[in-house]
């Protein structure tokens, strides 16, 4: 099978190509920089703004997983550029292409989409493949994604490895989490599994009620020989970081992953997957628990002198 890949470059689509040719599929891959050679892997010059580039990368393309996104920005165009009219230009390409199915790696995020300009943004994209013509479509909604080579979780290993377990004030506020590695899996089951099309689905590591902050930071402990103290960060000091950190990102064109936006998403009540689960749907299962899924991290941190 020939599998179009957007968000070859990123994190998950590192981890994802050597996963989708072990398989035995081939890959055609969008990038804006040159790129080593790797065999099974065609690289396509050009952006999700290219309609020359998309449809170079879905002509006679089996599928095409969409995984490339924004995650920071200063204003809802930074984020609408790439997630929602990107989406849009790219299944255009693959409606007129001979394209069967198409995943969209999506965000829990995108289900509330009044919290920040990067969930609507989601959300909007998820809408478009909603109302697409393709044949069969997934839009697969992670939570949390972790893993080696990820440098967002990476501040939590920081903090742990420095003695400390920062928290929210406020009360708890549950998440899901799932390892790159088992998204992979999800993603390659799906390209095989007819059965589940034009639907939405989430995706969590098994932990239906998810997890805590201090569960978090005690399994990161557990992982580097830690026992962390406990630091309770005071909601309104957060607000005064976070509005000094968007009024800096607007003065200095920079975007920064602490703003407004990224607190509201983190105070929100909860982050834990609510169904249809990919697990209950199908016989797909998660492989990877938290515990042993951050351990590995870990390791994988120290190998690389991330830590």
């Amino acid at each position: 099978m020939l599998i179009a890949l957007t968000g070859a470059t990123g994190f998950l689509g590192r981890r994802l190509i050597p996963a989708l040719l072990a398989k035995g599929h081939s890959v055609r891959a969008l990038t804006r920089r040159p790129q080593s050679p790797i065999e099974g892997v065609t690289w396509v010059a050009g952006d999700l703004s290219s309609a020359q580039a998309l449809q170079n990368l879905v002509d006679g393309a089996d599928a095409v997983v969409h995984a490339a996104a924004a995650l920071r920005g200063t204003c809802q165009a930074d984020f609408d550029t790439p997630n929602r009219l990107g989406t849009q230009a790219l299944v255009e390409a693959a409606q007129a292409g001979s394209v069967a199915r198409f995943i969209q790696v999506s965000s829990l995020a995108a289900r509330a989409p009044h919290l920040s300009h990067y969930a609507a943004s989601k959300h909007a994209a998820e809408e478009l493949v909603r109302a697409c013509a393709l044949p069969s479509w997934v839009i697969l909604r992670p939570p949390a994604v972790y893993g080696p080579g990820d440098t967002a979780t990476l501040p939590f290993f920081k903090a742990v490895q420095r003695g400390v377990a920062p928290r929210i004030g406020g009360g708890e506020r549950p998440f899901s989490l799932i390892h790159v590695d088992d998204l992979i899996s999800a993603i390659i089951f799906l390209l095989n599994s007819p059965s589940v099309g034009r639907q939405l689905v989430e995706i969590d590591d098994g932990e239906k009620n998810g997890y805590t902050l201090p569960r978090l930071f005690g399994m990161i402990g557990d992982a580097l020989g830690k026992k962390p103290m406990p630091l309770v960060i005071p909601v309104p000091l957060l607000w005064v970081a976070a509005r000094a950190g968007t009024a800096w990102c607007r003065v200095s064109g920079t975007a920064p992953m602490f703003t407004v936006e990224k607190l509201r998403e983190l105070t929100a009540p909860d982050w834990v997957t609510t169904g249809p689960r990919l697990n209950e749907l199908s016989d797909w299962t998660p492989a990877i628990p938290a515990a042993e899924g951050l351990a590995a991290t870990a390791a994988w941190y120290r190998k690389e002198r991330w830590l």
